[in-house]
């Protein structure tokens, strides 16, 4: 029994040690350290979202114009062509001939000519003095009339045995890219041929084709009155980022589609690195709004709560708050704000796992200086001039 009672008061002593060390342990605990960047104020674009594909300005299917044999394909299969680039020779012999054939023709329709010309002007005196009838004088000069008639048509045909003969040698009618060759050097060509010879498609500029609402086409309107039509495409680059091309509207239809809603736009890029190819599918961003001294702050400072998004703010003495946001807009690294925040407010980018409002942080400057950034870009990049009106697909026969 007096061992018992002995015991009894050293282990709640140690118990009560136990108990004090483990609070002090609590009430030791170091700040959380945490990384911030400060909201800025600056003009900054709204846009609307679109999906879109290119496509060429002008596609070209490559037909023959004349009836013939071909002799020979210039250009290998798949290469890129500049425009009047030779491609096919069609068999030129039959095409010779006939405007020989007709450059004679025309030598023989002058000589006649010449002869009923002298023979009016023998007959003039002849016809005066009464020595032959009005009629026969009327034949000569309606001979001359036919000859002069003659030689003309025998010009026309020329010249149409010459172009007859420049058919011969298909050219590029555009600087692009050709196709696979459906015909073989040996093959006979038709003329206006359902099947064409290749295709060729332009690469530089080249097109964006897209549709947007009813409801966006009126934001995008005020816009397009002040002149201002730049657009972003956004296509997957070969390691899986995003690649952004910018362009500007060049087409806008003139009404809005009854089965979709929707009304065609198309737009211009410049593609002289044939990084874009017709028919990709990407995202378009479409300016229609510059909103003047908007509020930006980064985009790794927001946070999801119950309530809507929401950020950690750095007050005065180092201690953290909360306050709720509403996201306009995201402008490169940044995100457009409306409420919530004010130019300056420091705003927690890093190390928000365990913060609660009340809390004191230490404060570790940014692996990444704000001077590295990606921020909005206020310069114009080089874009394509603006095109007057949508190319047709065309045809060369």
């Amino acid at each position: 029994m007096n061992r018992k009672i002995i015991l009894f008061p050293i282990y709640a002593s140690l118990l009560f040690g136990m108990c004090s060390c483990t609070k002090d342990k609590k009430k030791e605990r170091p700040p959380l350290s945490v990384q911030i960047k400060k909201v800025i104020k600056k003009d900054s674009p709204l846009y609307i979202y679109a999906v879109g594909n290119t496509e060429s300005q002008n596609m070209i299917d490559i037909r023959s114009q004349v009836t013939g044999i071909l002799l020979q394909a210039h250009v290998d299969e798949g290469l890129y062509l500049t425009k009047d680039q030779l491609i096919y020779t069609i068999d030129p012999a039959p095409y010779q001939a006939a405007l020989d054939k007709a450059k004679a023709q025309l030598l023989e329709s002058q000589a006649s000519l010449k002869l009923a010309v002298d023979k009016v002007a023998r007959n003039t005196p002849l016809m005066e003095q009464e020595f032959i009838s009005e009629l026969q004088y009327d034949e000569l000069v309606t001979d001359v009339e036919l000859g002069k008639a003659r030689v003309d048509l025998d010009k026309a045909q020329i010249v149409e045995a010459e172009i007859n003969l420049a058919y011969c040698y298909i050219k590029s009618p555009v600087t692009g890219k050709m196709s696979y060759n459906k015909f073989d050097p040996g093959n006979l060509i038709v003329a206006n041929s359902d099947m064409e010879m290749t295709t060729v498609r332009q690469m530089d500029p080249i097109d964006l084709v897209f549709s947007i609402s009813q409801k966006d086409f009126l934001k995008f309107q005020h816009q397009h009155e002040q002149g201002d039509t730049h657009f972003d495409f956004i296509v997957l680059d070969t390691d899986g980022t995003e690649m952004t091309r910018q362009g500007l509207v060049y087409f806008v239809d003139n009404n809005v589609s009854t089965d979709s809603g929707t009304i065609l736009m198309k737009g211009a890029i410049k593609n002289s690195d044939f990084s874009l190819w017709p028919g990709e599918f990407g995202k378009v961003k479409l300016i229609v709004k510059i909103v003047k001294d908007a509020l930006l702050m980064p985009s790794e400072a927001l946070q999801a709560g119950e309530k809507g998004p929401y950020v950690f703010v750095l007050e005065k003495g180092d201690i953290v708050s909360t306050r709720n946001i509403t996201v306009v807009e995201k402008v490169e690294d940044y995100l457009m704000v409306s409420a919530g925040l004010k130019e300056g407010d420091e705003v927690i980018t890093e190390g928000q796992l365990n913060l609660k409002p009340g809390m004191k942080v230490i404060v570790k400057e940014s692996d990444t200086p704000d001077s590295a950034v990606k921020k909005p870009d206020e310069k114009t990049p080089d874009l394509p001039e603006k095109q007057p009106d949508a190319n047709p697909k065309s045809e060369q026969k």
